[in-house]
């Protein structure tokens, strides 16, 4: 199951690096337990997914 995480400023190329904010990446790693290299979907909330 992929996880989704709601973004204000979706990358805009394939391949393009998206880095957290300290909250989001906090949540990711303590939370739900994410690591390096996991696959993940970012969407903006307006219908456009990355």
């Amino acid at each position: 199951m992929l996880t989704l995480f709601f973004v204000e400023d979706l990358p805009t190329q394939i391949g393009q690096i998206y880095e957290f904010d300290n909250e989001d990446a906090n949540h990711a790693i303590r939370v739900l337990r994410m690591a390096a290299g996991e696959i993940f979907m970012l969407a903006d909330g307006t219908g456009a997914w990355s």
